[in-house]
Parts: C-alpha cells; structure tokens; sequence
C-alpha cells in the first residue's frame, strides 16, 4: 500500500520520498523506481527513496504504511520531523495506530482513516493496484481538522476520491469489521478474496465473521458506514476480487500477520462488551498457530 500510495502521489506531481528501513533496497528504489499495474495500466514511477530520516527534506504530509505493529517504532524514528509541522497519516489495517503515533507527536499533526483501495506486492517495488474503493479520513481531535481536509483534496487530486468524516471512530470500526471477515479467512483458507463468494462454506465462515465484529461494535454504541455487514463484505470480495489480502501475503512471506490489531482487538473488545464471538476467536486461534509461516 505505501508504494502505491507513493507511485499515485509521484504521478500526480508531488515530490514523494520513501523512507525504508533497509538501506540497500531504498537504493535500489531510487533508482529503479515503482512499478505498478493494473488498475491504471502498468507504468514506472520514479521516486525518491532513503533508509536515513535525517536525509529528508522537511514533509508537508507524512503516510505511515507500515504493518500495526510497527507503528510506534516507525514514528519514533521519525519524530524529528514532527517540529516542523508536518501532517501525519494513518491508513493502517487494525485498530489503535493513532494512539500509538501520538506517543511521539502532536495528536493535533495526526490524521487516520480507512481506504478500500487494494493492493498485492508482486515483488520488491512492484505492486499490482488490485481495486479502488471508498477512502475516508479524519482528525483524532478536533484542532486538527484542517489538516484533515487538506489530506483529502490532496489524495483526491491524486485519483483516490477521498471524504472527510466527523465520526472517525464508526469509519475505522466498519473497515475492521470487513477487515476481520475476510483477512483470516482468506489466510487460512490460502485463496484470493473472490473466492470467498464462490465457497459456500467460506462464505458462511466471512459472514459469521462479520456479523460478530459488528454485534461488538453495536454493543459498544458504534456505528457504522453501512446497514449489513455481510453484504459489505460481499462488495468488498467482488471489489478485489483477484486481490490476495495482506494477511495471507504475510503468511505465504513468512513474517508477522496483524491479526493481533484486526481480529485480536475485536475478541478483546468483545470480552469487555461481554460479547459472544467464537468465529472470530477461532479465526484468532487459527492465524496464531499457524505462525505466519505459509502451508
């Protein structure tokens, strides 16, 4: 998603950087540049990329891609860059990112929210951009609602339409409820996210799924963007359908899933709610033992 939020960015005129943890690859970003395909057509896009944080010129906005567990340590190593005003921006899987970015700067700098755009890495710097969706964003407090605002004319200006929302916490809840439907599913079951409509079985599965997210939501006095959480998640799989989730691409890699953040946050949640959610926990069960190490 980082690369081809940069890559959309890049094409729209802006000065994009990508900063990478791992030296040699951000050299070999800088140079390559971002190949993306699909919607859109296959296309380079140069950027300019970096390991060292004090090597970037002074942000305007800053996007934390990262997976959630990585959040904090992504904005400690940035934090020097917080003095010079720059707008920070989560569109992160799970719930609790914001929180953990305003450990190191301003809640006041800091915009989150939810996109539905899909996207499956082919390789280092290649990404197929697999579906748009809607994208939504929102200040953490109030006195950052300008900022807000700016983000979304500067993304909608990039070709990803982009609304500003009051009710931040009811967007970033009906994203974990899809979220929670289909990342697990998917991961265990090893298949793309349309082939969830064509089992019956997984199908049930992502609908149970959903249903429980959303009863936790709705016991805690949250709402969401839309009436059945079922039929949501349906449009979501057709939506990106040849989209492979980012959990089962974490799986078949071998690193660290975010159910922990996704169906992890819900199941505790629940438990507080004293809320009944046994697909979800199960699903828990399931992408635990299953150590993010591909089948």
């Amino acid at each position: 998603m980082g690369c081809l939020f940069a890559g959309l960015l890049a094409e729209a005129g802006h000065e994009v950087w990508v900063l990478d943890r791992d030296a040699e690859r951000a050299a070999r970003l800088g140079s390559r540049g971002l190949e993306l395909e699909g919607v859109g057509g296959r296309r380079t896009v140069r950027v300019r990329a970096t390991a060292d944080p004090g090597a970037l010129p002074s942000p305007g906005v800053l996007f934390l891609f990262v997976k959630s567990y990585d959040t904090a340590r992504a904005t400690e190593s940035v934090r020097g860059l917080a003095g010079a005003g720059p707008t920070f921006v989560s569109l992160q899987n799970g719930m609790g990112n914001a929180k953990q970015m305003a450990r190191f700067v301003a809640s006041s700098q800091i915009v989150a929210g939810i996109t539905g755009h899909g996207a499956t890495a082919l390789g280092e710097g290649r990404v197929r951009h697999a579906g748009a969706g809607r994208t939504l964003v929102g200040a953490i407090e109030p006195a950052g609602a300008a900022r807000a605002g700016r983000v979304a004319a500067l993304l909608s200006a990039a070709g990803v339409a982009t609304e500003v929302v009051r009710d931040l916490r009811g967007a970033l809840w009906s994203k974990l409820v899809v979220n929670a439907a289909i990342n697990p599913v998917t991961a265990v079951a090893g298949v793309p996210n349309g082939a969830l409509l064509e089992d019956p079985a997984l199908r049930q599965q992502m609908h149970a799924a959903a249903a429980e997210a959303a009863g936790v939501a709705r016991a805690l006095g949250i709402r969401l963007l839309y009436d059945d959480e079922r039929e949501e998640a349906d449009a979501v799989c057709r939506r990106t359908a040849g989209n492979l989730s980012s959990m089962l691409q974490d799986v078949r890699r071998g690193t660290r899933t975010e159910i922990e953040a996704i169906t992890g946050a819900i199941v505790r949640e629940a438990e507080a709610a004293g809320v009944d959610v046994p697909t979800n926990r199960m699903l828990l069960e399931r992408v635990r033992r299953m150590g993010g190490v591909a089948r």
